[in-house]
């Protein structure tokens, strides 16, 4: 979650927003950093490595309760909510198959309808391959940093894509996030 920056969007967006417009959830495989966790814009943190599943599960059914509260509001009155993000990192490789399935209804409220219901995900892994929720709702990120990885010797390449475009991505909060490790 933290290498390479990944923290370092969330960080800015805790800086800059108060809590009254943005708040967030954060789901990693290990622990973030303990000032995500504490901090008034989270709505809940949990690690699937270090807490005990119920903290994990419990968390996920706050916000899956969340996200159908806010399908029963009108317009206007989701519009004075604050702002959701739900953050996932490194999160597929060790999220168990029976809870993969038994969210699915979030993972969808989410992916599907998340912009109406003022709310985002950021997925964040640095293991691309075993990330469930890229694969599943590939069609609904409309952009991504990702990294060819680091090639012996060198420091890896960061890539911004959007709509076939693909830029390298050269900037400070890269090697801030890799000193937060």
């Amino acid at each position: 979650m933290n290498h390479f920056g990944c923290a370092t969007v969330l960080l800015s967006l805790v800086l800059r927003f108060p809590e009254s417009a943005f708040g967030y959830y954060l789901f990693t495989d290990e622990y973030a950093p303990a000032y995500f966790g504490r901090d008034a814009h989270c709505a809940g943190s949990a690690s699937l490595c270090f807490e005990k599943p119920e903290t994990h599960l419990n968390l996920l059914e706050k916000l899956f309760s969340e996200l159908k509260y806010r399908q029963t509001l009108t317009g206007e009155e989701r519009g004075k909510l604050p702002f959701l993000l739900v953050v996932f990192g490194n999160y597929g490789a060790r999220c168990p198959e029976t809870e993969k399935e038994r969210f699915c209804d979030l993972f969808e409220l989410l992916f599907r309808q998340g912009k109406n219901l003022r709310a985002a995900c950021m997925l964040t892994t640095t293991r691309p391959e075993t990330e469930f929720l890229y694969d599943r709702y590939k069609d609904t990120f409309i952009c991504r940093l990702a990294s060819d990885g680091a090639r012996k010797g060198h420091e890896p390449v960061f890539l911004w894509q959007k709509d076939g475009a693909c830029t390298q991505v050269m900037t400070y909060h890269l090697s801030l996030g890799i000193g937060l490790r």
